[in-house]
Order: structure tokens, then sequence, then C-alpha cells
């Protein structure tokens, strides 16, 4: 009997649902946008547990690759695959998966939404042979040696090179960098547009256009993990004309919200700013949080971009 042949969700850019499909036609260069998960697990020491890929496999065969991933189930979320897989593949099932960020891997045969994630593991591995060939810790040293010559997955290498190259401690907390728009690298501005996007435009359905010819006149307050923006604002400060000063296009991606790093950047670009009047058109659903920071409502609130809106101060 021919084993029934596995069927994927197919996704939008947003990670939205919008059909479904088989294995090997997401497989097959039609580039379908499927979603998938990557976990890169770590040991206490910082070293990078990588699973070798079993000669079986129709994509990328005996290279070696992201610690544990696979495809998300139909009615599957991200989370839990993550979990499913490293169960599945490495026997690991005491795990406390972390978010790291979600972009799109194109290659000559698919295309993926992939979610990435890392978690801290001392445990037993047991690595399941139907499913990997091998596996070991590697040290991020060792991997920066290898990078490009043909040992890792494409995969694993862009995820490396965009948010694990410089190791554990990177991951596990937030890098605070400002600029001003002459000082941006290219990499950063581009950045800045896609958490400004996602959030205001992907996720809340903003109506107004972003680009309005302030960000060179702006300082630019970034919250790194890894290599990745997760946390933006922009400040103008007091000039010749102004006695006060600004903060605005506050954005911290979803899924690194309720960690406090909103609260930190906010904290941050008020002693930026230091002894001056600050204001801040704040999202109505965020009164009571900018409250909690020291600032106070001004008049009635107002539309602005489809969004309800407040004029705040700090003093």
């Amino acid at each position: 009997m021919i084993p029934e042949e596995e069927i994927f969700p197919l996704v939008d850019e947003q990670g939205k649902v919008t059909g479904q499909a088989s294995r090997s036609r997401c497989h097959d260069g039609s580039k379908l946008l499927h979603p998938v998960v990557h976990l890169h697990l770590f040991n206490s020491k910082g070293e990078l547990f990588l699973q070798k890929r079993s000669a079986k496999k129709d994509i990328q065969p005996n290279l070696w690759d992201t610690s544990s991933a696979g495809h998300i189930d139909i009615g599957e979320l991200p989370h839990e695959a993550v979990v499913r897989e490293a169960r599945e593949e490495l026997g690991v099932i005491d795990i406390d998966p972390r978010f790291i960020w979600s972009y799109i891997i194109e290659s000559d045969r698919e295309r993926e939404l992939s979610y990435c994630y890392y978690a801290i593991y001392d445990g037993d591995i047991k690595i399941d042979h139907d499913e990997v060939e091998d596996g070991r810790f590697f040290s991020i040293q060792d991997i920066h040696k290898q990078i490009g010559q043909g040992i890792f997955t494409l995969n694993f290498e862009s995820d490396f090179i965009r948010f694990l190259d410089k190791g554990l401690d990177a991951l596990k907390q937030i890098t605070w960098k400002t600029d001003n728009f002459d000082t941006l690298t290219n990499d950063a501005l581009y950045q800045i547009f896609d958490i400004r996007n996602r959030v205001f435009y992907l996720e809340q359905k903003v109506s107004a256009p972003d680009f309005d010819y302030k960000d060179q006149k702006a300082l630019h307050l970034q919250g790194y993990i890894g290599n990745v923006l997760i946390a933006y604002c922009r400040i103008f400060l007091p000039d010749k004309t102004s006695n006060t000063a600004s903060i605005g296009r506050v954005a911290v991606l979803a899924e690194h919200r309720k960690c406090g790093y909103g609260r930190n950047m906010i904290e941050k670009a008020v002693n930026i700013i230091e002894d001056h009047p600050i204001f801040i058109s704040a999202q109505i659903y965020l009164l009571n949080f900018y409250k909690s920071l020291g600032f106070s409502p001004i008049g009635e609130s107002y539309i602005e971009a489809g969004i309800r809106h407040i004029h705040m101060c700090k003093n």
C-alpha cells in the first residue's frame, strides 16, 4: 500500500492560511509559500546542537542543519510544531522555546515562511535515525570557520548570519543602539522600514503613508536580539525653533511584547532627551502604559490614520 502523501498548509507572507498543497507540490519549484519551524538548541556552555540531514531527505540531504526543523501541520500553531519536532527528531521534551523571528527563505525549489526559536538544554538527546543521520554540538567559532563551504544547509546558514553568529548571549538579551539617519547602515534602515511595515500596516492596518520625509531629522533608537530588530522608535530633539521633543513610530514586534522591551525603550528615549518637555501621540489603548511612564494626557482623543489617539506630554 502506497503511503498517503503529506499535505501542508499554504500561507500568505503574514502567516495567514490561504490553502493547502501536497509535499511534492510545495517542493517542485512552484514556490508555494508554506510555514516551517526552526529550533536552535544550545547547551549552557553556549554550544549549538546541529543535526546531519538524512540521505533520504528530498531537500539538501547529508548536510548539517538546524537542531530540529520541520513543516507546520494543518491546524497546528508554530510553537506547537517546534515542540513536536524536537520530540520527534531529538527525543527532547523538557524545553522552553523562545521565539526569535519569522522570515521568508527561498531556494530554487521551495519558498518557506520560517518561524525561528531557540532553547537552552543540557539533557539527553536521542536522535531518530529515520529522521536524522547524526547530531552533535558545535562551538559558534567552529561554525564561523566552516560557513560557506558546503557543510551546512542554506537555511541554517541564513539563520546563522541573521541572528546566531554572536552566540547565545546575544539572544538572551536585547542590545540598544541609537543612530541619526546618516549613520544608519543599509541593513538597519531596511529593518526599520520592515518593523514599521509589519506593526503599523500589516498588523494595525494604518491608512496613512509611512514616508513623511522626517526620518532624516530624527534619532533612531533600535533594539536588537542577535542581528534582528525587534523594537524601534524615532526621537525628535529640541531645536532652534522649539524647546520640546517628541517620540514616535513606537513599534515592538508582536512576538516580543510583554517582555518589558517597550517600557525599556521609552525609558531610554526619555533619558536621551533629558530635561525637555516630551510629546507623544499615543494610541488610546496604551494610555495607561504611558501614564505609568510619567506622561499625562492632553485634551480629547482623536482619530489619526484610522486609529484613536490622544496627545500626551511628560514635563
